[in-house]
C-alpha cells in the first residue's frame, strides 16, 4: 500500500504542476498582448505589430460586454494618441523646412533688388547690306545700379532664345555618341538623329557629322562690344570666349573631334559642317551610300553665309574648333524649357555706359516662331551665371507651410476639427 499511495501522490503533484505552468504560461501571454495592445507608452518601442489578431485575442479572454468595450475604448484612444504623435512630427518638420525657404526666398528678393542687368533684343535679319547689326546699350535697356559697371572686373554676356522647339531632342539626347567621341560610325548608327542624320551634296547622299536637330540649330551669331573712351575714340573690349569659361562645369566638356586620318577617309559619304575644310590628302576608300529617301525629305546643306558664321565662332584663339569649340559645348547642354539663356563670354572690365554692339547675324529664330536677346550682367551672387531659383523656393516655402498648418491642427478621431476634412 506504501508503494502504490506513493507512486499515486507523484501523479497528482505531477498534473499539478503541468497545470500551473499551462495557466502561468496562459496568463504571461494574456499580459503580454494587453501590454501591445493598450500600453501606448510602448508604442514607440515595440513596433509595428498585427492590431486586428492582437485585439481579438485580448478581448476575447475579457469576461463580460463591458470589460470588452471598456478595452476597445482604450485601444482606440492610445491608436489615436499615436497618430496625432506621428502628425505633429511631420507638421514640425515641414513648418522648419517651410521657414528655411520662406527666409531663403527673401534673401534672394533682397539681393536682386542689387542685381545690374541690361537687356536687349536682337533681330533675325541684319541692319546692314554687309550683314552686319549695331546697336547702342544705354541706361533704358538696363535694370538695378548701372554704376556698377564702371567697377566691376568683368561682365557676364549672355544669349536667350525663346520658344525653342527642339529642347526635347536635347533633353532626350537624340545624337550620336560615337561621333561626339570622334569615333568612326556607319550610317546604322545614326538612326536616333533621323532625320537629321543625312543630306544629300551633289546627287549623293552623305552621312551628317555631327548629327542630330539640336547641334544642326546651334547659335551663331557673333558679337562685338566697344566704347568710347576719354577722347571720345572707340575702344574694344575684350571678351573672354574660353574653353574654361564657356566649358565649366558642362556635360559635354569631354567631346571630341575626329581624327585627320578619319576625316580624310571617310570625307567622300560625311558632310562634316561644323569643322573648317580639311587640307589633308583625301583617299577614295570609303563607301558611297545610296539615296534612301525621297529628295524633298533631305535636310537642306548649310549656305555660305551659315557656314562662315560658324566658323566667325571659332576665331577666338582659346575657344576651339569643331565640335570641341567652346559655344558648341556650351549649346550642347539640354535645355529643360523652350525658352533658355545660355552663357556667351565675359567682357573684361571696367566698362561705361553707352556701349556699343556690333554683330554678324546668321541665326534664325523667325522660322519658328521665336525670338531672342542678348543680356549684360554684373556678377554677383546668386545671379550672373544662372537663372536663380526664387520662384522655387517661394512654391515649396508656400507648401511646407500650408502642409505643417492642416498637420499641426488637425485631430485624428475628431470629427469636430475642420482640419480633418482637408
Amino acid at each position: 500500500m506504501t508503494t502504490a499511495d506513493d507512486r499515486d501522490r507523484d501523479s497528482r503533484a505531477s498534473h499539478q504542476s503541468k497545470t500551473t505552468s499551462r495557466h502561468r504560461s496562459n496568463s504571461i501571454t494574456s499580459i503580454r498582448g494587453i501590454a501591445m495592445s493598450f500600453a501606448s507608452s510602448e508604442y514607440g518601442t515595440i513596433g509595428s505589430f498585427d492590431a486586428g489578431v492582437n485585439v481579438r485575442d485580448v478581448l476575447i479572454r475579457r469576461s463580460t460586454a463591458e470589460s470588452r468595450a471598456e478595452g476597445l475604448r482604450h485601444f482606440r484612444t492610445d491608436a489615436s494618441q499615436h497618430t496625432i504623435y506621428n502628425s505633429r512630427r511631420i507638421g514640425v518638420v515641414l513648418l522648419l523646412l517651410g521657414i528655411f525657404n520662406a527666409a531663403f526666398f527673401v534673401l534672394l528678393q533682397i539681393r536682386r533688388g542689387l542685381h545690374t542687368e541690361c537687356t536687349f533684343n536682337v533681330p533675325d535679319k541684319p541692319s546692314a547690306a554687309n550683314g552686319q547689326w549695331t546697336y547702342t546699350v544705354t541706361h533704358s535697356d538696363c535694370v538695378g545700379d548701372v554704376t556698377r559697371f564702371a567697377s566691376a572686373p568683368k561682365v557676364y554676356v549672355y544669349y536667350s532664345i525663346h520658344n525653342y522647339p527642339h529642347h526635347g531632342s536635347a533633353v532626350y539626347k537624340l545624337h550620336s555618341k560615337e561621333q561626339l567621341e570622334g569615333k568612326d560610325v556607319e550610317k546604322e548608327d545614326l538612326k536616333k538623329c533621323f532625320p537629321y542624320n543625312a543630306v544629300l551634296v551633289d546627287g549623293k547622299e552623305r552621312l551628317v557629322y555631327p548629327c542630330g536637330p539640336h547641334l544642326w540649330y546651334v547659335y551663331n551669331d557673333t558679337f562685338k562690344f566697344t566704347m568710347m573712351d576719354t577722347s571720345a575714340s572707340p575702344v574694344a573690349i575684350e571678351l573672354d570666349e574660353s574653353q574654361e569659361l564657356l566649358g565649366y562645369r558642362q556635360e559635354y566638356t569631354m567631346v571630341r573631334n575626329p581624327p585627320t586620318q578619319e576625316i580624310s577617309r571617310s570625307y567622300k559619304n560625311t558632310y562634316y559642317w561644323l569643322l573648317p575644310e580639311t587640307k589633308t590628302i583625301k583617299t577614295d576608300d570609303s563607301p558611297v551610300y545610296k539615296i534612301s529617301r525621297p529628295r524633298g525629305a533631305y535636310l537642306d546643306i548649310k549656305t555660305p553665309q551659315q557656314l562662315q558664321a560658324l566658323q566667325n565662332l571659332m576665331t577666338s584663339p582659346k575657344s576651339g574648333i569643331g565640335i570641341e569649340n567652346a559655344h558648341v559645348v556650351q549649346w550642347m547642354t539640354p535645355p529643360p524649357f523652350k525658352t533658355f539663356k545660355k552663357l556667351y563670354g565675359s567682357l573684361v572690365g571696367p566698362i561705361a555706359l553707352p556701349l556699343y554692339v556690333t554683330g554678324n547675324i546668321a541665326y534664325d529664330t523667325e522660322k519658328y516662331g521665336g525670338s531672342k536677346t542678348l543680356s549684360l550682367v554684373v556678377p554677383s551672387w546668386p545671379y550672373g551665371r544662372l537663372i536663380s531659383a526664387q520662384n522655387v523656393l517661394g512654391v515649396l516655402a508656400a507648401l511646407c507651410l500650408a502642409l505643417s498648418f492642416v498637420l499641426l491642427v488637425s485631430k485624428p478621431g475628431d470629427p469636430g476639427r475642420c482640419a480633418n476634412l482637408l
